[in-house]
């Protein structure tokens, strides 16, 4: 049997931002990845501004705090290995600023449905 692949694209937009104001916190990228499928995150790039951070999540677990500019968005790194997400990606956005700032972040990858036996 073939293996079918998906680009990330086909389900979701890769771009993805919220205007998030001083001192708050929201969910800047967000995506449930359907059944029968798993996710393999292959490039990620985001916007940076002083006093703002990141939190990726994967599947509920914390992953990684982002307290930089990972890649530009036009230019995202490349993950390689991949990480691999079953359930759900989210990234929340934090603006610890005295002003607002459009948080942008940026997920590629592709998509397999999972094999059954």
């Amino acid at each position: 049997m073939k293996t079918k692949y998906y680009g990330l694209n086909t389900l979701t937009r890769l771009h993805q931002f919220k205007a998030v104001d001083a001192g708050k916190s929201e969910i800047v990228w967000h995506l449930n990845i359907p059944k029968p499928y798993i996710l393999f995150i292959n490039a990620l790039g985001n916007s940076w501004y002083p006093n703002t951070e990141y939190t990726l999540y994967i599947d509920g677990e914390k992953v990684e705090d982002i307290e930089r500019e990972v890649a530009p968005i036009n230019n995202p790194v490349r993950i390689d290995p991949p990480i691999v997400a079953f359930y759900e990606v989210k990234v929340i956005g934090t603006n610890n600023d005295k002003e607002r700032h459009m948080l942008e972040f940026l997920i590629d990858g592709f998509l397999i449905e999972k094999p059954t036996y």
